[in-house]
């Protein structure tokens, strides 16, 4: 497995102008994230099932990361690189035009396979071969003139669905020793409304007061949501970001907003509040999501 992927990266590098990206990240607060390891065999398992327009099984899953965390026990510093720089194509993936996904993914496909087919010994070549093959035999004997599909419009999970909340901040008030009133509370709410049909509402409310004066900012966004396994992929449209401010009404604002995209890795838990999501992105920022 040594050079294998680092040429595998390569031949993906010389595609990537089929592919655009525009992404960023920011900081989601705090959580116990998934380990670095099980974050970049997700993101590499969302590469893959693209490329090979195929679906990795839970031992395949297992089987990828073992293999990844083999490379991060590795000290061949290439090679650990080269692994990352095949996942950061993930951000690559969704910034492809709606026309262009059906030629692009055969373009990239040919040259992986032919690289996988040229390594019979290596084990990262055989997994993914074998992902492909079980795949592709099973289509070509079930559904033969079946197009290529392209697996980001498939919604998402309905265990998602509904309305998650995340509240962040003291709450605390101040009281006006003269009049005995309260300012607003202070704090964070961030909601996410996720819909079956693979879009979604965000709203988010940021407050803080100082005596009797107080600022709130206040953003909205609504977009577009595709899943593959464990990632999710958020596409947001036009927004607004509205600024007020009791004491200094000049300072007054609402723009329009363009949000970039996000790719996050999820997990369902639950504790005594009810059901949680907790997302990482990919950045290793974290955050978690109260079911409402």
């Amino acid at each position: 497995m040594r050079h294998y992927i680092t040429r595998l990266f390569l031949i993906l590098a010389i595609l990537t102008p089929l592919m655009s990206v525009n992404a960023q990240s920011h900081d989601r607060g705090s959580s116990q994230p998934p380990s670095k390891e099980a974050v970049l065999t997700e993101r590499l398992i969302f590469v893959f099932e693209w490329i090979l327009d195929a679906h990795f099984t839970q031992g395949e899953r297992a089987e990828l990361q073992r293999i990844v965390e083999e490379y991060s026990r590795s000290a061949n510093a290439s090679d650990q690189k080269a692994l990352e720089n095949i996942a950061d194509l993930q951000q690559k993936i969704d910034s492809i035009p709606a026309d262009r996904v059906v030629e692009t993914r055969a373009a990239i496909q040919t040259q992986v396979l032919k690289q996988m087919r040229d390594q019979p010994n290596d084990q990262t070549a055989r997994l993914i071969l074998s992902v492909y093959e079980r795949t592709h035999q099973k289509t070509a004997v079930s559904q033969p003139s079946q197009p290529v599909v392209d697996r980001r419009s498939a919604g998402i999970p309905a265990e998602l669905v509904g309305q998650w909340i995340a509240r962040r901040g003291s709450g605390s008030m101040y009281q006006n020793p003269n009049n005995g009133s309260f300012s607003a509370p202070e704090g964070t709410i961030d909601s996410y409304k996720l819909f079956a049909d693979g879009t979604y509402e965000h709203a988010i409310l940021m407050q803080n007061s100082l005596y009797n004066c107080t600022i709130r900012v206040f953003g909205r966004e609504t977009g577009k949501l595709t899943s593959s396994g464990s990632t999710l992929t958020l596409a947001p449209g036009p927004g607004t970001l509205e600024y007020t401010d009791s004491c200094r009404s000049q300072m007054n604002s609402k723009k329009a907003t363009q949000m970039e995209p996000q790719l996050w890795q999820w997990q369902l838990t639950s504790d005594e509040q009810g059901a949680k999501l907790c997302v990482v992105d990919s950045k290793n920022a974290s955050a978690c999501y109260y079911k409402q």
